[in-house]
């Protein structure tokens, strides 16, 4: 063997199963697949191996680089892998050279499609397949901005263009869905190493990864932060892990981040165990998300310059991706370039947004509290301040607590009723998204169901919307049901006027009255929206400007019809004998204040639609008349332009015509037409048709 060859690439192609005279048959059944890089590339190669094992019976060699060799361990598959490390690849014609000695006869599957594997395939004596890469479509797609070339892009993704070097079609996708083989001593060593950081059990661990070869498909760092104080805040296990420089200031002071900071302190296998373990994982578009899918993981990936015709995002069904469709995305093939624009395809994807598919996605369902009113809670904001509604999560019901119901599941919501004896009705009633405002009592249990704002998160659509909200008094409890994660503790954290919580119905008022109140805040940053689009339409006239217009005008739709049912919800609950007591005096002040603050917002939705209103006419004023400016302006350039093709067709003609003999004629005709041109466009300049 060559010098130049590693020790570790020496033994691996010793240890290959090949008859030692080339010559000799060479069982069919075993092919050489070379797939060299990057780590997410390679993951997606596992399960196009095992599709094709069962499908035809094939055992392979894998020729990869060192780093990504591990992740065929165990793969039933796989005979052997070939791992070549840097200095193989930089000797690459006689590393090369030796490998297609070596495994003489058998055929090569080429699914990287680069110069050097290219190398390879010169060199390989035997037969040799390639999948289509789509080289030339993806850069296509790349230039014209998602114009062009989509439709087959789309249709396969990167696993699917591996089959395609064997198949004549295309498999499903869940059918190429990568798989990582662990061993039953790995899935127990990652438990060991769970199990002391995490005593009472990591069930419902929301694992991290906010690391990426390239920064612009990175989520910033204070998105990270903020997302890790909303778990905290809901006492939900979290872990980071990756490979990749720390982010500054990525924990909260005294969280111990040393013990759930995983970042460079697993192997490829270790990394993968502890995926397993986890309830959903966050990432970018990263290798990891391939590896989380591998063990079953269900994953919430985060894609900003890159795109679906990239063919890396992860199969439907249990994974989910969020996205901004914005006109410059993609603006990278793999998010290295720098960014055209401000970076909004990745800011604009909100913790907020985040945290509530977290909710939605991980194993475990949604999140049943027990909220101690009136205390100092967790670091976060609005805790540590009992005048302003701090609460504080407790194990268990006590007086005067609140049961918080946050996205819950069907077992959640069966616990809440048989234990305090709320009908069933009341609480999927309150999970209902489009359910209107209104008050009910029902065997002694009084549902009173709200419409609260909340901010979706996205750019490209309505930024705010409403949700209904469920507030059930029942003779034992005071339970507040959303089907939004997030909400409730929200709205309970909110630094308002007023004084704090220290009851059930006292909490569930409060509720009511932050709600209004936060209509009122949403209400003066949509206006703020407004005026800032509002100039942009006046610059530049977009059609991405008129479309946020019309965002936030469904917004502000939404608002105002949320406000009037709830308004009359808030009338009807004032005017209700024994609602509240005589005695209950600081409640009913919270009702009245809530009633005051809910007038107030409708009243400020309204003028907002007006004003939407307004600009959406002076707009659309603007564009006709920029249109009629247009045409005249094409109008007068034509008229411009017909006078030298007339003059030429005159001179044209095969007749006699003044200075036809003259040596000028070209000149004196030139300057003429030259002449009166000038003249029309001044005289259109001067009726401003220019």
């Amino acid at each position: 063997m060559p010098d130049n060859f590693s020790n570790n690439t020496r033994q691996a192609v010793t240890r290959a199963a090949v008859l030692p005279d080339s010559r000799q048959e060479i069982p069919q059944t075993r092919k050489v697949v070379c797939r060299l890089s990057a780590l997410g590339d390679v993951a997606l190669l596992t399960g196009v191996l095992d599709y094709w094992a069962r499908e035809h019976g094939w055992r392979f060699t894998v020729l990869t680089r060192q780093q990504y060799a591990p992740l065929f361990l165990n793969h039933p598959a796989v005979d052997e892998v070939v791992g070549l490390t840097a200095a193989d690849l930089k000797n690459a014609a006689s590393s090369f050279k030796e490998l297609a000695r070596r495994f003489a006869g058998q055929e090569l599957l080429d699914l990287h499609a680069s110069l050097r594997s290219r190398l390879l395939a010169l060199l390989w004596q035997g037969r040799v397949r390639r999948y289509p890469k789509f080289s030339l479509r993806r850069r296509l797609f790349l230039r014209c901005k998602g114009r062009g070339c989509s439709e087959r892009l789309r249709r396969f993704n990167v696993p699917q263009r591996y089959a395609l070097a064997v198949e004549s079609a295309a498999p499903p996708a869940p059918a190429l869905a990568p798989k990582i083989y662990l061993s039953a001593q790995e899935r127990e060593e990652a438990g060991r190493r769970l199990a002391r950081i995490f005593p009472n059990g990591e069930k419902g661990l929301v694992i991290l990864h906010p690391y990426a070869t390239h920064s612009r498909k990175e989520w910033p760092a204070a998105y990270w932060r903020e997302l890790i104080l909303k778990l905290e805040r809901h006492g939900l296990n979290f872990l980071v892990v990756g490979q990749g420089e720390p982010l500054p200031g990525l924990y909260v002071p005294g969280a111990a981040p040393d013990a759930r900071d995983f970042s460079n302190a697993t192997s490829l296998r270790e990394l993968c165990a502890i995926l397993e373990r986890g309830s959903v994982l966050v990432t970018g578009d990263s290798g990891p998300m391939h590896l989380g899918v591998g063990v079953g993981l269900p994953v919430l990936a985060l894609f900003g310059p890159t795109t679906r015709e990239w063919g890396f995002y992860p199969p439907e069904g249990k994974n989910k991706v969020l996205e901004l469709n914005m006109p410059c995305r993609p603006c990278s093939l793999h998010g290295g370039d720098a960014c055209p624009g401000d970076g909004g395809c990745m800011n604009g994807i909100t913790p907020e947004l985040v945290f509530e598919n977290i909710m939605e996605m991980r194993k475990g369902g949604g999140m049943l509290e027990y909220l101690r009113l009136g205390g100092s809670g967790p670091s976060g904001p609005g805790n540590g301040n009992a005048k302003k509604g701090g609460v504080t999560p407790v194990e268990a019901h006590e007086a005067g607590c609140l049961v918080s119901l946050s996205a819950p599941t069907p077992e959640e919501l069966e616990q809440v009723s048989s234990r305090f004896g709320i009908p069933m009705d009341h609480l999927t009633d309150s999970l209902d998204p489009s359910e209107r405002p209104y008050m009910v009592t029902e065997q002694g249990v009084t549902l009173i169901v709200f419409r609260v704002p909340y901010r979706t998160g996205l750019i490209d659509k309505s930024p705010y919307r409403t949700v209904s909200l469920g507030l059930i008094l029942a003779p034992t409890a005071t339970v507040a049901v959303c089907g939004r994660a997030d909400l409730i503790r929200s709205l309970l954290d909110a630094k308002t006027h007023g004084p704090a919580p220290d009851s059930g119905l006292t909490a569930a008022l409060s509720i009511l009255f932050r709600a209004c109140a936060l209509y009122i805040t949403y209400l003066q940053e949509l206006y703020a929206m407004t005026e800032k689009v509002e100039q942009a339409v006046h610059r530049s006239m977009r059609n991405e400007d008129l479309a946020a217009m019309m965002q936030i005008e469904k917004a502000l739709v939404y608002f105002a019809t949320s406000l009037k049912g709830n308004y009359a919800l808030l009338e009807k609950m004032q005017a209700t004998a024994g609602f509240l007591k005589p005695e209950q005096k600081a409640e009913r002040e919270i009702l009245d204040d809530a009633a005051t603050e809910c007038r107030q917002a409708a009243d400020m939705a309204g003028i907002y639609i007006q004003i939407i209103s307004t600009i959406n006419e002076t707009a659309g004023a603007l564009i006709s008349n920029n249109m009629s400016m247009a045409m005249r302006f094409l109008a007068a350039i034509t008229l411009i332009l017909t006078v030298p093709m007339v003059i030429v067709g005159f001179y044209g003609m095969n007749v006699g015509l003044p200075l036809q003999e003259s040596p000028w004629a070209a000149i004196l005709i030139s300057a003429v037409t030259a002449v009166i041109c000038l003249i029309l466009w001044r005289y259109l300049s001067r009726k401003h048709w220019m």
